[in-house]
């Protein structure tokens, strides 16, 4: 779609009147295509690392058995998201990335329990038939736990479960194949590769206890002065969790990540009663700052109302109003949107010191109005006011706050004509 676009946009330049300009404000398949390509780089990261993980810890062959089945119940999913018409994009990709840790633990539990019984002699179809036996339902059990985990975000019906839902589906669909795969072709394929003790003179060879080594005996014993010293071993977990606890509230806390477009705006709403024509020369100026400014490419202005929804994080609450702009800022990257972000806000409210400026960035999520809002009902609109006021003093108290407003707007004076019904008539 993206390249019919470019190829319609450059017949329609050849088409614009003298001196009319086409630009591309923002182009979405580009900075689909890259993020797109970043996500696949990850999980394709991840699935080496959870494989080069399994080879040194299960060894060469059982842990290409359950890389083989990781990758199986991968491309499984991209079958069934295409089935459910589930698209790649950041939340799936990032759904699959979570998963991947869950994904080779069914396979694992298979993989590892035919091995031992095989090592000890046993046949590979009866070692198949004892373990798939025994973790079936406990496996599927573990399985739907964690799917329910994820279920309260694919029932929301909000702005949240629309832009999330992707993730609770990928991930009901790539746990509940690695189930799948785990009792089915897991079993097949371990018995077809893992080689069991071999015969010596028709007979088999010496059994030895796959657990009878070193390393194994040492980690017994620490599992055995653990128990024997229970209550110390549970006192340490607890100081372990309580300084977690305690470290982690030095975190910054955000639902959603910042986006990594290269795009911000800008919310302005100047003082009410503004002519759209002042409002407009404000914005000229505004825009002749933003252009001289290093690292800045384009700016596009909506004067009067937001720019259309081209994203699907990006929607304008306030209603069409003379006073009001909304301007579209594109960068050459989007780690400089930090730097230049407070300059911008700090200078605008000093430009124009009647209006309303808010910098925001676009998040990876749903980004309407500000970040708290206060909503009050009632009959009386003066009384509305009057409680506003108080809201907006004690939010301007705080000096971390700023682009403080109301619906409403200030009062304006409005003439209202008054027919003379004798004249009239």
């Amino acid at each position: 779609m993206g390249e019919s676009i470019q190829k319609r946009f450059a017949e329609l330049e050849e088409l614009a009147p003298l001196g009319m300009e086409l630009n591309i404000i923002s182009m979405m398949p580009e900075a689909v295509t890259s993020s797109i390509k970043g996500f696949l780089l990850n999980l394709v990261a991840a699935v080496v690392i959870v494989i080069a993980v399994l080879l040194i810890f299960m060894g060469l062959r059982s842990g290409l058995i359950i890389g083989f089945v990781l990758f199986l119940t991968i491309m499984g999913t991209f079958i069934f998201m295409d089935m459910w018409d589930v698209t790649l994009e950041r939340i799936s990709l990032g759904a699959l990335i979570i998963a991947l840790g869950m994904l080779v633990d069914n396979a694992i539990v298979v993989v590892d329990g035919m091995k031992v019984r095989m090592e000890q002699g046993m046949d590979g179809l009866q070692a198949a038939k004892e373990v798939v036996g025994q973790n079936s339902t406990p496996l599927l059990g573990a399985t739907v736990v964690a799917v329910l985990a994820f279920a309260s975000i694919g029932g929301m019906d909000n702005s949240t479960g629309e832009y999330c839902r992707s993730l609770y589906y990928v991930i009901l669909i790539s746990l509940s194949l690695s189930w799948l795969t785990a009792v089915t072709v897991t079993p097949l394929v371990t018995k077809t590769f893992v080689l069991g003790k071999k015969k010596k003179n028709g007979k088999d060879s010496e059994k030895k206890a796959p657990y009878d080594n070193a390393f194994y005996h040492s980690y017994r014993k620490f599992l055995t002065f653990a128990i024997r010293l229970r209550f110390i071993s549970i006192g340490i977990v607890v100081v372990m969790f309580g300084v977690a606890v305690y470290g982690f509230g030095f975190l910054g806390n955000q639902f959603f990540p910042n986006s990594t477009t290269p795009q911000f705006f800008i919310e302005c709403q100047f003082r009410e009663g503004t002519h759209i024509l002042e409002t407009k020369e404000k914005v000229a100026r505004m825009e002749k700052y933003l252009l001289n400014l290093e690292g800045v490419t384009t700016v596009a202005s909506a004067i009067g109302a937001g720019h259309p929804r081209f994203l699907l994080v990006y929607s304008v609450p306030v209603d069409a109003s003379i006073n009001y702009t909304n301007v579209l800022v594109s960068v050459e990257d989007y780690k400089i949107i930090d730097q230049i972000r407070p300059q911008i806000q700090t200078d605008f409210e000093e430009m124009f010191p009647d209006a309303t400026v808010n910098v925001k960035k676009f998040l990876l999520g749903p980004g309407e109005g500000g970040k708290i809002q206060f909503r009050i009902n009632g009959p009386d609109p003066n009384e509305l006011r009057k409680m506003a006021d108080i809201v907006l003093g004690i939010i301007a108290a705080d000096s971390d706050s700023q682009a403080i407003r109301t619906e409403w707007g200030d009062k304006v004076k409005l003439p209202q004509p008054i027919l003379a019904e004798d004249r009239a008539r």
